[in-house]
């Protein structure tokens, strides 16, 4: 498990199991950007949201000890 998916955010535990599916809003411009990419690299849009969730997990819940992570998650408010 990751470690970012350990903790609550607000007091508010998360679900233990998760359908995959998530709905996003992106601005007429981001989205056309995004199909843009989409067709130049031969991925589907679906394709490059789930890297870019990737590397978001990766940036903010990397592989830290238990110490810089409650910091870390301090500083970000999410609680224990």
């Amino acid at each position: 498990m990751h470690g970012l998916y350990r903790y609550s955010y607000k007091g508010i535990e998360p679900y233990k199991s998760y359908s995959g599916k998530i709905s996003a809003r992106l601005s007429p411009e981001d989205h056309a950007a995004l199909e843009r990419i989409a067709q130049a690299s031969g991925e589907s849009i679906n394709q490059l949201l789930n890297q870019g969730v990737k590397m978001l997990i990766n940036r903010v819940s990397p592989d830290l000890n238990s110490a810089q992570w409650e910091r870390s998650c301090k500083m970000r408010h999410f609680t224990k």
